[in-house]
């Protein structure tokens, strides 16, 4: 194994252990309101995307033309990737919405609990895929990445027990667990050329957009927007000096 492929998989380890010890960390993080911490979460990961995956974005079209795939009836093919992101994982969460709604309960039924929970598991496994490019590209990148990509999944992990508690406690966590290391090992043996991870990239990228919204927007998360813009500007200002 390379040292390069080594490093993105103990950086998938670490994602990986985000979902299975959530728990843990909200124990540690017991003492930090539940809404600060969050919103530090949402805060790092947007500014992570503004600043990281948004400029890829605009570098796909080229990526593509370098690998010699052409796509003549679509321009701009990184911001098509991020609104498919965007959209798909909107359209999932307002399923799920509407599941809990006309459920007894206040998590949705199990059906559309593990439709939820396995698309956390794919985009988890894009996630792992992009270790390995950052791994590729530069040790600090890599470390960046993790960071963010972390705190967001712990974000997403609250989340997700919130809306489908049952089906997540039960397995629902392994599974979006698992997608990290599945990702990450998919493409360290398929070595996938640059052009599809960067789509990948963006398409992850639209997707974490919309989930951080969908923490920070609406009113009944009480999200915390001084919390959320001193973690945004920090962490902007760190990726602007590395």
């Amino acid at each position: 194994m390379s040292t390069t492929l080594a490093a993105a998989g103990t950086a998938a380890v670490a994602l990986a252990a985000v979902h299975l010890l959530a728990r843990r960390f909200e124990e540690a993080l017991g003492v930090v309101p539940r809404n600060r911490w969050l919103s530090v979460g949402g805060g790092i990961s947007v500014a992570y995307v503004f600043l990281h995956l948004l400029p890829e974005m605009a570098a796909v079209e080229d990526r593509l033309d370098a690998a010699g795939v052409s796509v003549p009836w679509i321009e701009g093919h990184g911001w098509v990737a991020a609104l498919a992101g965007l959209v798909v994982f909107h359209g999932l969460e307002q399923h799920a919405r509407r599941a809990r709604e006309t459920s007894p309960g206040s998590h949705s039924p199990d059906p559309v609990g593990w439709i939820h929970v396995g698309s956390y598991g794919l985009y988890n496994a894009i996630a792992g895929a992009v270790l390995v490019r950052e791994a590729a590209e530069d040790t600090v990148g890599l470390v960046l990445y993790t960071v963010a990509v972390g705190l967001h999944f712990l974000v997403n992990d609250a989340a997700l027990v919130e809306d489908h508690g049952r089906v997540y406690r039960r397995a629902g966590r392994w599974i979006v667990a698992g997608g990290v290391l599945a990702g990450w090992a998919v493409a360290g043996m398929a070595e996938p050329d640059e052009a599809a991870v960067a789509v990948l990239a963006a398409f992850l990228g639209g997707g974490i957009l919309m989930n951080v919204l969908k923490e920070e927007l609406p009113d009944q998360r009480r999200s915390r927007f001084g919390v959320f813009l001193t973690a945004t500007v920090a962490f902007a200002a760190l990726l602007l000096v590395v």
